[in-house]
């Protein structure tokens, strides 16, 4: 948000009070400071199977409340002004699902390890009072929606109350945008900074989805925020809604990396040619990415050849996509690794929280790939197995 944006905001909060939606109701409400309450009218679904209540933003503590129809209240943080990304000198520590589903455990009256219950205790009261943040990613919708009932309600709402708005960015974009960085660097192109990959920008985990800020009639702030809640009300919805989504297989992701396992001459090869044959291959990944950035960079036709060579030569200097692309080495070269399909996830997005995070809380199989794959980047790799050990490290 730019130093104009948070005058602006400064002199609504002298205005207002509140700002509302009720998707149930199909009503909006604005409520003056010391003043009446009006209400407007918010385009939503014609069938009323909405899981929340009302969603509004409170213009005084800069902060969201979230109340679903099933009785549900999830405080949401926003942004303070310029910075989408107030961490604050707080530690970042991403959960693999499995580590949601022991707090979501311990929240909710389930069994769990004995080991693990002073650990969850300790977790659910750093975040609880905002000196953690845990933040939520796709990755956990897609795994968190294929479950249903009191289940996916349970896990939903222990993901949503303790991230408490805090995103990390969609790992594709990430990896766009070290890849961008990367080539503009060596495009000598003025310096290009992307956003912060943990964030509380709503629109943060799913690629760039808030509408225009004019499609509201109303100034240029509130429909902002209107934009913002609508945001933050999707992915409630969607998260807090009890019935089932099936994930889709990826057939074909498992397939190739399957083949190149079993390839004799792949098999053949030494370590060092190993490595970087498993780098081409993640830059075969994305060739259609990498192309589109060529052409925004104005890669000359010329050019082409040697941009991707410096591409290939530096993929370990991007922390996500480089630790990714080790990850990939080391499981390929193991020879007996079966790839499911949840594989491509658990890669992209704890690679990515691994590149950024301060601790990443991983299954034991991941946990181990990827402090095989950490090699001699700085410092310890971040990932551990268990709360237990993450509380060590705090």
């Amino acid at each position: 948000m730019s130093e104009a944006s948070e005058g602006a905001l400064e002199e609504l909060a002298q205005r207002f009070t509140r700002i509302t939606l009720k998707p149930l109701a199909k009503t909006g409400e604005i409520e003056l400071k010391g003043g009446p309450c009006l209400s407007f009218p918010v385009q939503a679904p014609q069938e009323d199977d909405s899981s929340l209540e009302a969603i509004s933003y409170y213009f005084g503590t800069r902060t969201v409340q979230v109340v679903t129809k099933g009785g549900h209240s999830f405080e949401v943080d926003m942004d303070e002004g310029g910075d989408v990304s107030p961490v604050d000198g707080r530690k970042v520590v991403y959960l693999d699902q499995c580590h949601w589903s022991t707090l979501a455990k311990r929240l909710n009256g389930g069994n769990m390890a004995s080991s693990e219950v002073s650990a969850a205790d300790k977790f659910i009261d750093l975040a609880r009072s905002r000196n953690l943040i845990l933040p939520m990613s796709a990755g956990h919708f897609v795994e968190t929606t294929a479950t249903f009932g009191e289940k996916r309600v349970g896990l939903a709402s222990t993901i949503l109350s303790l991230s408490r708005g805090w995103r990390m960015r969609h790992p594709i974009q990430v990896r766009k945008d070290e890849v961008r960085s990367l080539l503009s660097a060596r495009a000598q192109e003025i310096e290009w900074m992307p956003p912060p990959v943990f964030t509380l920008d709503p629109a943060g985990m799913f690629d760039e989805r808030l509408p225009q800020e004019g499609a509201h009639a109303f100034p240029v702030e509130i429909s902002r925020l209107l934009n913002q809640l609508t945001c933050i009300a999707a992915d409630y919805d969607t998260l807090m809604e009890p019935d089932q989504i099936e994930s889709e297989r990826i057939g074909v992701w498992e397939s190739t990396y399957t083949k190149v396992m079993n390839d004799q001459e792949f098999r053949s090869l030494s370590k060092v040619r190993r490595r970087s044959a498993s780098h081409g291959l993640v830059i075969l990944d994305i060739s259609t990415e990498v192309a589109r950035i060529f052409s925004e960079l104005h890669v000359a036709e010329g050019d082409v050849s040697e941009f991707t060579r410096h591409l290939h030569a530096n993929v370990p200097s991007m922390p996500f996509w480089g630790l990714y692309a080790d990850a990939l080495d080391f499981r390929l070269s193991q020879g007996n690794t079966k790839w499911q399909s949840n594989d491509l996830i658990d890669m992209l997005y704890l690679s990515c929280a691994a590149g950024y995070a301060d601790l990443v809380v991983a299954e034991r199989a991941a946990t181990n790939y990827l402090n095989a794959a950490w090699g001699d980047r700085r410092g310890k790799c971040p990932v551990v197995r268990n709360l237990a050990q993450a509380v060590e490290r705090l």
